[in-house]
C-alpha cells in the first residue's frame, strides 16, 4: 500500500501539535499521549542575536573580508568584524546541481574552509521591511523574482529547490543560478553555567573571620555588634533644644526622615519628618 499524500500531511500535522500518528482516521486528540515533538539539538541553537535588520554598513558592503569583490565569493562579508563575526553577506554566489535533482535542486559547492554557506541563511522574514530577503539570479543576470519556478530557500540544508522548474527558462545543471543572501556564523549552542553541581560540591570551604566593630563601653574584640557611635559627647550638657548626630534619610528637603537624640536633664529619643522647611517631632522617647 503506497504511502499516500493524505497520509503524509496527517502525519505532518501530528507532528506540528506534538502528537504521534498510529492512525490517519484518528483525530489528533485520540492517539495516544507520547512525546512526539521534534528534538532540538545544540548545534540548531543560535546563541548570539542576529540584528532585526540588515546594518547599514554590511548592506552596502561590497568587498569580502579579504578586500576582494564580494560578488561571487566564499569569504563573504562579517559583521559586526572579521574577528568576531555573528553574521556574514553573501552576493552572486554560484550554486551547483544537488545531484539526483535532475536540475531542480541546488546548494552552495562545498568550500574546504567556510563549507556549503547557503547552510543557516538568514530566513527572508527576519525583518518584516525586507532587508534579509534572498536575491535569485539566472546566470545571465537576470533576478529571478519570488513565485517564478516556485523556488524555496531551505536555510537549515542551504538548498535551492525548484518546484515548477519547467515553468522558466534559464536555469540548468549548465545553467545553474547565484544567489545573494545574509548567513548566521555566530556561536552555537544552549548556554550553560560555568560550574556543574559535581565541582561546586568538590570546592573546598573557606571561613574568614567577621568584620567586628568596637564601640561604646565596651573595650574587648568578639564577633558580636558591641555598638556604633554617631555622637560621643555627653549629651546632657547640651540644650534640651539641641539634637546631637541623627541618622537621616534624604537631604534637607521637606518629605526627609530622620532619627535624633535631643540632650539636656532629660534626654529624648525623637522621630522627626521635614515639612516647610523645618524639622518636627513626630514621636519622641524620654529617659524619664
Amino acid at each position: 500500500m503506497a504511502f499516500t499524500s493524505t497520509q503524509k500531511t496527517e502525519l505532518l500535522f501530528k507532528k506540528l501539535i506534538g502528537a504521534p500518528s498510529t492512525n490517519e482516521n484518528n483525530a489528533f486528540y485520540s492517539e495516544p499521549i507520547r512525546p512526539a515533538r521534534p528534538s532540538v539539538f545544540q548545534s540548531q541553537f543560535y546563541s548570539e542575536s542576529i540584528p532585526n535588520a540588515v546594518p547599514t554598513e554590511l548592506a552596502n558592503a561590497s568587498t569580502d573580508d579579504l578586500g576582494n569583490a564580494l560578488d561571487g565569493s566564499l569569504v563573504g562579508k562579517s559583521y559586526p568584524s572579521a574577528a568576531a563575526p555573528v553574521i556574514k553577506k553573501y552576493s552572486k554566489v554560484v550554486l551547483t546541481e544537488v545531484a539526483g535533482s535532475n536540475g531542480a535542486a541546488y546548494e552552495a559547492p562545498l568550500d574546504a574552509t567556510y563549507g556549503r554557506v547557503l547552510q543557516d541563511a538568514i530566513p527572508f522574514n527576519m525583518d518584516s521591511n525586507g532587508s534579509y530577503l534572498f536575491t535569485l539570479y539566472k546566470q545571465s543576470g537576470a533576478v529571478i523574482p519570488a513565485g517564478s519556478g516556485q523556488w524555496v530557500v531551505d536555510c537549515e540544508s542551504g538548498i535551492v529547490s525548484f518546484y515548477s522548474l519547467g515553468s522558466i527558462t534559464g536555469v540548468s545543471a549548465s545553467q545553474p543560478p547565484s544567489i545573494s543572501f545574509y548567513r548566521y556564523v555566530g556561536a552555537k549552542g544552549a548556554q550553560t553555567a560555568t560550574q556543574t553541581i559535581e565541582s561546586i560540591r568538590s570546592q573546598p570551604i573557606e571561613w574568614t573571620a567577621p568584620d567586628t566593630f568596637v564601640g561604646g563601653d565596651v573595650n574587648t574584640t568578639g564577633d558580636d555588634l558591641a555598638a556604633i557611635v554617631l555622637d560621643d559627647r555627653n549629651l546632657t550638657t547640651l540644650s534640651n533644644t539641641t539634637p546631637a548626630m541623627s541618622l537621616q534619610l534624604g537631604g534637607d528637603y521637606d518629605g526627609s526622615w530622620r532619627l535624633c537624640v535631643v540632650g539636656g536633664s532629660n534626654t529624648s529619643l525623637q522621630f522627626q519628618v521635614r515639612s516647610g522647611g523645618v524639622w518636627i517631632s513626630k514621636s519622641s522617647m524620654f529617659n524619664q
